[in-house]
């Protein structure tokens, strides 16, 4: 299990919990909501359902995925630090491999197979089916973590409530309603 190296107010409600190999994690400051243990034990969980799980590590300049080194390249990076603000003006695209294109079903990512570049308006401004972005409910809405799930994966009911409860999703979110 990680330690929790560094805390940082991230806004009223969140703090930032920064702990060894660059992990940041989003925590509610509401105990009784979630708690540090229950981020440190969400990798194991999303790295299973997702082919791609960004939660603050970089490589270099761009997103690092939790599961292997593939990365969301980012272009006109305009940050610095591990959460994405909503000020910025950088955008983001995932490679083009195989497995990425066809785990869109949202068609967020790519079109015809070529990788779209994202702004964070366009990552936070539509609640996606199968790519999600973890951004507190008040402003500013600054992203922490982006997962995309695996095309073949149906969750069970409580893997979507863990979902949802991680990346503060809407209640009745379901992986199911593409939005095409």
């Amino acid at each position: 299990m990680n330690s929790i190296v560094d805390i940082q107010d991230v806004s009223p409600n969140y703090i930032q919990a920064i702990c060894p190999q660059d992990a940041v994690h989003i925590v509610d400051v509401n105990p009784n909501v979630i708690s540090i243990q229950d981020i440190e034990a969400w990798f194991a969980f999303a790295v299973d359902l997702c082919s791609y799980v960004w939660v603050g590590n970089m490589l270099a300049d761009n997103l690092k995925n939790q599961n292997d080194n593939r990365v969301i390249t980012i272009t006109g990076k305009d940050f610095t630090g591990q959460i994405i603000p909503s000020t910025s003006t950088a955008t983001f695209a995932l490679p083009a491999d195989a497995d990425f294109v066809a785990d869109d079903m949202d068609e967020v990512w790519f079109t015809g197979g070529v990788p779209n570049k994202l702004t964070v308006a366009d990552l936070i401004g539509t609640d996606w089916a199968r790519t999600l972005v973890l951004y507190p409910n008040v402003s500013p809405a600054n992203i922490s973590a982006i997962a995309l799930l695996k095309s073949g994966v149906v969750l069970t009911q409580t893997e979507r409530d863990q979902f949802v409860a991680n990346f503060l999703l809407w209640l009745f979110w379901d992986e199911k309603e593409i939005k095409n």
